[in-house]
């Protein structure tokens, strides 16, 4: 055992040496490594080693009463950190390197030991950020210089212990003059105007049965991913907010929602800002506009408005609503905005005013009476109105009593009632609160 330790310094001295001369004799052909000065103690581990290709490192060069000079070098920076078992005191750790740069003929700069000549570990430690911030025990810094040639050196060594362990952070700075050469330019670039970025063509990929509203057509590259039309229903839009709280109202008329998967090279900003322009130039005014936090918490937002889309983070959300009036009825057009780094998404709803077409039932009278006549009820669009004490109606009488008017005002026998005045007569005959027969009415 004690052979093969005796044979392992052996090796490491003449590594040091090689390395050294190496380093001294032939740097201006690009040889060893900065890091490959100095070997590592035996029984010495690398936990991390780190490079910087120019920056500036705060090299120790006095401890008075405490405080900490230094002197700030440029150049390149090789890190090492390494970690020795507790049999290693720092100052004997760093005095094996001591050793070896004077015998490189280098110049000590600094060297201290103990927290009596180095002052407090955790001021060193804040003043050269070693990997290891947890030995503090013994502190032991060593600052050299060494001058060939073809280069300058600078050595800052720093030691402490820790209960099993003592770490040591090794620090190699070449000299050098900031590189200013790195970036190369194109300066025709800057003859050339701006040129717009183009798209592909997605609309094959739309949502099947979908288009674009005909008063907005989509932003290049998008694609219909989601897709809403009545002809007569009930769109929701959000007014303002308060105190997170969402002020949501329903508009009724002709609802058109698109929702748009768009290409990640718009920002949300830029999508929000083009449908803006366009329902200006339509003649719309802003009724209410939020973004980011502004509008509030992105998941209760896309539950109050039932949201097409809602991918996305909540900084990155915009809103607006915009009104337009016209004789032929008021229009409404809801923009929603949100990504995140991965995906983009837009919704436009727009809501066209109109009045409900509620002339759309029609009742086979004649056909209802013989059937009242013949059996006492009648199955009417998947509803039993029976004419008896025991079914949905109390007699006879009462439903005659709606129906028959009705009749006598038609010559056919047919007639046509809406669905709310068909609601009004028989939710109080059946005994049915108005939303089951609407729902009942709706079964074919």
């Amino acid at each position: 055992m004690r052979l093969k330790q005796r044979a392992k310094h052996a090796l490491n001295r003449a590594s040091t040496v090689l390395v050294a001369t190496l380093l001294f004799a032939g740097a201006s052909g690009g040889t060893a490594a900065a890091s490959e000065l100095f070997s590592v103690l035996p029984d010495g581990k690398i936990v991390e080693k780190s490079e910087r290709h120019f920056t500036y490192f705060p090299l120790i060069t006095a401890v008075n009463k405490g405080k900490i000079d230094t002197n700030r070098v440029g150049g390149r920076l090789t890190r090492v950190a390494w970690e020795l078992p507790p049999s290693y005191e720092p100052f004997h750790a760093v005095n094996n390197y001591k050793a070896q740069v004077e015998k490189l003929g280098g110049e000590v700069l600094f060297h201290c030991q103990g927290e009596q000549e180095c002052g407090r570990a955790k001021s060193i430690i804040a003043t050269l950020q070693p990997k290891d911030t947890i030995s503090n025990s013994g502190p032991t810094v060593f600052t050299a210089r060494i001058t060939s040639e073809a280069k300058t050196l600078y050595i800052s060594l720093y030691s402490a212990k820790f209960q099993k362990r003592t770490g040591l952070q090794f620090d190699i700075l070449e000299v050098m003059p900031e590189p200013l050469d790195l970036v190369s330019v194109d300066k025709g670039y800057l003859d050339k105007p701006t040129a717009p970025m183009t798209f592909k063509d997605m609309s094959a990929k739309d949502l099947k049965g979908s288009k674009d509203h005909p008063m907005i057509q989509r932003l290049p590259g998008a694609r219909i991913n989601k897709y809403i039309h009545h002809g007569f229903g009930q769109g929701l839009v959000m007014t303002g907010i308060t105190k997170g709280k969402h002020h949501v109202v329903p508009v009724d008329g002709k609802v058109t929602d698109i929702g748009y998967e768009l290409p990640r090279q718009y920002s949300e900003y830029e999508v929000f800002a083009n449908y803006q322009a366009a329902l200006n130039k339509l003649g719309f005014t802003p009724r209410f506009r939020c973004q980011g936090s502004q509008c509030g918490n992105k998941d209760r937002l896309e539950k109050a408005l039932n949201t097409l889309v809602h991918i996305g983070f909540e900084e990155n959300q915009y809103y607006g609503l915009y009104h337009l009036e016209r004789a032929e009825g008021n229009i409404h057009a809801m923009v929603y905005v949100i990504g995140f780094p991965g995906s983009l998404w837009a919704e436009l709803r727009v809501i066209e005013e109109s009045e409900l077409n509620d002339e759309r039932l029609v009742i086979d009278l004649e056909g209802l009476n013989d059937n009242i006549a013949q059996t006492g009820h009648v199955h009417w669009m998947a509803c039993c109105l029976n004419m008896t004490a025991t079914g949905c109606c109390p007699n006879r009488m009462t439903f005659s009593k709606h129906l028959l008017p009705i009749s006598n005002n038609t010559k056919t026998g047919s007639f046509m009632w809406s669905a709310t005045r068909m609601t009004k007569v028989l939710s109080p005959i059946t005994k049915n609160s108005p939303r089951n027969v609407q729902r009942l009415l709706s079964v074919h």
